[in-house]
């Protein structure tokens, strides 16, 4: 018995490794490209970020620490190999070591200034190699995080540079843990709770600034050819699917961990529901990595549908919507990580290859090419009448008060980042506010611009105050989103009072009873009965209430 059981697990074993080396090569769906494989293991390995420095050689974080299993007999450390094509056949042929000892690696960026940028789970940094032994030797810290959230790849991420040569990376949601973002020029940001964010800085850690809130794990982030900001992100428990994003200065793009894992909790947004949020350009395949722009498009990995994702753009108003194609697709031993430009103007994508997220000692690097004869790359699209408009009012302090009401969210969003940035801002909106505000949108928009602005106290109380007496739904929503979010526990009356009026809408009341049980408990789950139970039953024996509301309770 003891002797069968070992041939069977031989066996397997055989079975298992020759699937693997015997796993279909991705197809290239896109005849005008050609895919060739450039490295494999055992000489590469759970590769992940990826860039080609200066001189157009091509490195390639390695992660050895992303949840090591016993006995692991790899590094102990993450490492950035070097690697080339020394006779030209189109392989790998040379591997070495540029940098060894960091953990939990996420992303590498070639800066203009010639430096390697790396982002790890809990630090951005620098690298180069100055005495040309092909070896790192010096080192300078860009940013860092001080918080208790240790899961491998929801801190720091996504490296990218805009046209002015800033910096700019992600923090994932951190489990919702509190933390202190710190920076090299001296800053420091707290946060905790509030979903993902974008930041950017100088290249030597100056000028840190929050750029856009609201996501999930914000791992992939470009800048095109005008400058624009895309990025991919992953998507919460239960609120498919991924997202591309346009991302603009102030923006809010609706996720909150404090409110859950799931998504769908009543002050959680995916797609610009809740007043103050933005929308997607599109949905995306699973556990998108990387996004770059290229030929007109731009190209996204996608680790859980084993692809290579395209997306051209078109303009709607300040932003996009987009149309999506595949340009390559593999089976489910293909997992594509990152993506970059060659000096040749190919593409090479890591591939993490195995769906474990244990590091395993697999790992490819892949290049794609186009054939002879191709035709020219589409263009960018142009810098649209609606985009420079909103980056005109996004500058200016006195918006005009109808472009705080505009249909479009990326131009009212432009308007409020404006009004946010006045020097007197509180006369700015005392302003604003005797104007005959018709719209609930350019109420919302005060609310808003006050909030960006750090209002508290009286000023905080009076608006919010208001809020909750408007005749808009809508404008009560924000109100409570901003009471919530804050935990301001001295609204919950006004709450409570809220969750009981009968003139409601759905929207608005599954969020006054959410903001009722987040001010009383801080819980959005196992709730007491009193909570959500009580609010229920009184829908549905004291009548009154419009039929949505019924059948919601029930």
């Amino acid at each position: 018995y003891q002797e069968l059981t070992m041939r069977i697990i031989a066996a397997l074993a055989i079975l298992s490794s020759s699937t693997i080396l015997s796993a279909a090569e991705p197809k290239v769906l896109d005849k005008l490209y050609k895919l060739t494989q450039f490295a494999s293991e055992p000489d590469i390995v759970t590769p992940v970020g990826m860039t080609f420095d200066s001189k157009g050689r091509l490195l390639i974080a390695e992660v050895h620490t992303h949840f090591p299993p016993k006995n692991y007999s790899g590094p102990k450390h993450d490492r950035i190999r070097l690697i080339e094509d020394t006779d030209g056949d189109g392989k790998a042929d040379r591997f070495r070591t540029f940098y060894e000892g960091s953990t939990q690696t996420m992303s590498l960026r070639t800066g203009s200034d010639g430096w390697i940028y790396v982002a790890t789970r809990m630090k951005i940094f620098r690298i180069r190699d100055t005495d040309g032994d092909d070896k790192a030797d010096e080192e300078q810290p860009i940013a860092w995080l001080d918080t208790q959230g240790n899961y491998p790849h929801n801190g720091l991420c996504g490296l990218s540079f805009d046209k002015e040569g800033r910096l700019l990376f992600g923090l994932g949601e951190n489990l919702g843990k509190d933390y202190v973002l710190n920076s090299a020029g001296g800053t420091k940001l707290p946060g905790g709770g509030e979903g993902g964010n974008i930041y950017r800085c100088t290249p030597d850690g100056k000028k840190l600034e929050r750029v856009a809130t609201g996501f999930w794990n914000p791992f992939g982030i470009c800048v095109d050819p005008e400058n624009r900001i895309f990025c991919v992100g992953n998507d919460p428990d239960s609120m498919p699917p991924c997202r591309l994003m346009h991302i603009v200065k102030g923006g809010d793009y609706g996720y909150q961990f404090r409110y859950g894992r799931s998504g769908r909790h009543p002050l959680q947004a995916w797609n610009g529901e809740l007043p103050g949020t933005l929308p997607m350009v599109a949905g995306t395949g699973e556990a998108p990595c990387s996004v770059i722009p290229y030929r007109g498009q731009l190209w996204v990995t996608s680790w859980g549908d084993y692809r290579i994702e395209r997306y051209t753009l078109t303009p709607r108003g300040a932003s996009f919507r987009a149309k999506f194609d595949v340009a390559v697709q593999g089976d489910e031993n293909f997992r594509p990580v990152d993506i970059a430009v060659a000096p040749d103007q190919s593409l090479f994508f890591t591939d993490w290859v195995d769906r474990s997220y244990p590091v395993h000692g697999k790992g490819r690097i892949w290049k794609l090419s186009l054939k002879s004869g191709a035709p020219q790359a589409l263009p960018f699209p142009d810098l649209s009448e609606a985009e420079g408009e909103a980056l005109l009012w996004a500058d200016c302090p006195q918006p005009p008060k109808d472009l705080l009401g505009d249909e479009d969210p990326f131009l009212r969003n432009a308007a409020i980042q404006g009004l946010s940035s006045a020097t007197e801002i509180e006369k700015a909106i005392e302003h604003y506010e005797k104007l005959d505000l018709k719209l609930a949108s350019q109420r919302i928009a005060l609310l808003e611009a006050g909030r960006r602005a750090g209002f508290s106290g009286n000023n905080r109380r009076t608006r919010l105050k208001a809020a909750l007496a408007d005749e808009s739904p809508e404008v009560k929503l924000y109100g409570l989103r901003w009471i919530a979010d804050e935990k301001l526990t001295d609204f919950l009356p006004a709450v409570h009072k809220l969750a009981k009026e009968k003139d409601t809408t759905p929207a608005l009341f599954t969020a006054a009873v959410a903001t009722a049980e987040w001010l009383d408990g801080g819980k959005v789950a196992n709730l007491k009965k009193s909570h959500r139970g009580h609010y229920f039953s009184n829908v549905i024996s004291e009548g009154g209430y419009p039929k949505s509301i019924v059948r919601m309770a029930l």
